[in-house]
Formats: C-alpha cells, structure tokens, sequence
C-alpha cells in the first residue's frame, strides 16, 4: 500500500470511530429526551447542509450533528413545528474559534407561533461551530443578547472528550436541560 493509501485509510477508520463515538453521546441524549416526552422535529435527520455532488468536495462530510425537541405530540399527530419553546443538542467537529470537538445544548423560545426550523437553523447551524460560542466550557447557562428571530436562546457547552460517559452526560447535559424544559413545561 502506497503513503497515500494508508494515510486515507488510518483517516477514514479514525473518523469512523469518532463518527461512533459521537453516536453513542448523542443516542445517550436522544433517549433521555424520548423517555421524558420529547421528541425530535426531524425524525432521524441529524445535518444538513451536506453534499453528495462530485464539485463540492468541502461538503462531503459531515462537520455537526444537531438535534432539536419539542412536547411529543398527542397521539399519532407529528410535532408541532411551531412550538413556542424547543431543546437543542448538537455536536460541532470542527468549530473554528474553539479548534477541538464540543457539544452544545440549550433552549430557544419564541413570542410568535413560527416555525422553529428558520431561528433554529439561522443561530445554532454553522459548520464551523455556532458564531455565539467564544469560549468552553460554558457551564452556566449563558443567555444571548438580541437572539432574532426568538426571544430567548440560552445554552451550556463542553468539549466532547469531556463527555466521555454515560454519567457525565447525564449530570452535565441531561440533567440541566430537563430542569430547564421542566420550568418551560410549569
């Protein structure tokens, strides 16, 4: 095997396993938020952006993955997309002020009843890491100022080799969150 050759596999099979690691942390988040009567807007569908054409080489992978809930809907109806309050989690590969892998959640509201895809896309959706994030860990909640089109957007942060089990998550990710939707949901 040529240098070329090996360098592409070692690339390739080190991405897989990132690419499975962050699975296991978003699927550990994923379930939590199910079993608490949330539910993903998007079903499965965890980036966009991306691209399958062969001109478009820079998009080819993927560089976050984001998801974002709302209440479970009453029986077989889909969620409302235009709810006033959603939970985000999302994991950014290559955020460029930041320069190493973080996770990302938090809660956007809105005064008006629109859909939820636009603000969300607009703030949190950017393959070099979010515009608003400078600095990690963000363990506090951090408000942003002026958060158009929503009225509120706060999130915490952390790198994702911080997050590295099943209990971590649980206390630094999961249990804020739910505290927070909790006070949404009273």
């Amino acid at each position: 095997m040529s240098e070329l050759g090996e360098s592409v596999f070692k690339a390739v099979n080190f991405l897989n396993e990132f690419f499975k690691d962050v699975s296991r942390l978003v699927t550990v988040v994923e379930e939590s938020m199910t079993s608490n009567k949330l539910v993903s807007l998007w079903g499965g569908a965890s980036f966009w952006y991306s691209s399958a054409t062969y001109y478009a080489p820079t998009k080819w992978m993927p560089r976050y993955i984001a998801r974002q809930y709302v209440e479970e809907a009453i029986e077989d109806s889909k969620p409302d997309r235009k709810s006033p309050w959603f939970a985000f989690f999302s994991v950014y590969f290559t955020p460029k002020r930041i320069q190493e892998p973080v996770a990302v959640w938090g809660i956007g509201m809105q005064d008006e009843q629109e859909d939820l895809w636009q603000p969300f896309s607009k703030i949190a959706l950017n393959q070099d890491g979010p515009d608003f994030l400078v600095m990690v860990p963000v363990e506090k909640w951090e408000a942003l100022q002026n958060p158009k089109p929503l009225s509120s957007f706060k999130y915490q942060a952390r790198l994702v080799v911080e997050l590295d089990n099943t209990q971590t998550v649980e206390k630094l990710v999961i249990q804020p969150l739910l505290e927070e939707i909790q006070k949404l949901r009273e």
